[in-house]
């Protein structure tokens, strides 16, 4: 053998050796164990039965909430209070909540029945929850807002809203029969309320606000309003 070959051959091997180190760490890179204890992506925020701030409201997601729910009757321009137990609930612990009550239910400081535009599914008959409210944009077609009031036991919801979201914040209420824990993702709000129910059984309501589509609304609803005024201003004077 020559020293020519056998050169080509040490620079032969030396090449794959290079190759199969190269290839060692792209597999080492991309190890299945390393992608499972990534941390899961949390940017949908707060959801209810896979629905989430961003989800559109589509013939397919009225037919899964039906096989979930039960029956549904449906309304269009419906009032959007976000109100809770009593009058000043909001005010007193969810300042910014109480301002954008304010704007979708009030006009000069008196509260009026303001109908949005919306879709309004209700469900009265499902199996695990006594009843649910859930409010869609019209225009876009995204929730607004969701209201839930559960059969289960609260402590398996609140454990499954920990592990979720986090450690709450706990808002007391004036009646020692009943609190509220709230969790916050940007704007976005959930609420879940533990009470006793004038029988003394145990009562469980979940609220959350899609707090950024509702103010997209009244944005939608400013412009509109704008462009109808602008419609009724009277034409300005011929130039003939």
């Amino acid at each position: 053998m020559t020293l020519t070959q056998n050169k080509k051959i040490m620079l032969l091997g030396g090449l794959l050796l290079l190759s199969a180190i190269v290839l060692l760490i792209i597999l080492a890179g991309d190890n299945p164990d390393q992608k499972a204890s990534a941390p899961a992506d949390t940017s949908e925020g707060f959801s209810f039965l896979g629905l989430h701030a961003d989800t559109v409201l589509t013939e397919a997601v009225k037919d899964m909430l039906g096989k979930q729910l039960g029956p549904v009757a449906v309304e269009s321009k419906s009032i959007l209070d976000l109100e809770m137990h009593r009058p000043g609930f909001l005010k007193k612990n969810f300042p910014a909540l109480n301002e954008l009550n304010l704007r979708l239910n009030y006009e000069k400081g008196l509260k009026i029945r303001k109908e949005h535009h919306t879709v309004k599914l209700i469900y009265r008959y499902s199996p695990s929850f006594n009843y649910v409210e859930l409010f869609f944009s019209g225009d876009a077609l995204k929730p607004l807002l969701f209201r839930i009031k559960a059969k289960q036991d609260g402590k398996d919801i609140l454990a499954t809203l920990q592990e979720k979201y986090g450690a709450p914040r706990e808002v007391p209420w004036d009646n020692p029969d009943g609190k509220s824990l709230a969790w916050q993702q940007d704007k976005d709000v959930l609420i879940l309320s533990l009470f006793l129910d004038r029988k003394g059984n145990p009562g469980y309501e979940i609220l959350i606000c899609h707090v950024k589509n509702l103010e997209m609304l009244l944005k939608r609803e400013a412009n509109a309003e704008n462009r109808r005024q602008q419609d009724r201003l009277p034409a300005g004077p011929s130039a003939f």
